[in-house]
């Protein structure tokens, strides 16, 4: 059986990690407010806005785990474990949407401009496909040449 004491010390230590990543929180809010891009956007109050909230929990938690070690309370540990587990899942599948949100948006913003570096690629000397091509026609001269003689049968 585990000793209330480990708990205690696990506790406290969580309580510690929650205080120190809502103060990241804060700072990532306060970029967040001024971020050029979701200045453009439009969402830079909204993200603002969510990040405090999320600071909120994790300074509320603390605080609920906080008084679970100091009172020594079951219950308030016990209540303490549910937020966090749910604060676990939410961040994970937060996290989760974010990186698809992400790939999904570059994909879509690039795709324009890579349809449009193909289509005019034969008539620009400047594009990434030329320089592939140049690149191509480079190691075709060099190699199974007198430089690099072909060994493969």
């Amino acid at each position: 059986m585990v000793s209330k004491r480990c708990i205690r010390i696990t506790t406290a230590s969580i309580v510690l990690y929650y205080i120190l990543f809502a103060i990241g929180l804060v700072i990532l809010a306060n970029d967040a407010l001024y971020n050029t891009f979701l200045m453009i956007v439009g969402y830079n109050v909204i993200v603002f806005n969510l990040l405090i909230i999320c600071a909120m929990l994790f300074t509320l938690s603390g605080s609920i785990g906080l008084s679970a070690v100091m009172s020594k309370n079951e219950c308030l540990a016990l209540l303490f474990g549910y937020i966090t587990l749910n604060l676990m899942v939410l961040f994970t599948c937060l996290g989760i949407g974010l990186i698809i949100f992400k790939s999904i948006y570059y994909f879509l913003i690039n795709i324009g401009s890579i349809v449009s570096d193909l289509e005019n690629a034969c008539t620009e000397d400047e594009s990434w496909v030329s320089e592939i091509d140049a690149i191509y026609e480079l190691g075709d001269t060099i190699m199974c040449s007198s430089l690099c003689p072909c060994t493969a049968t």
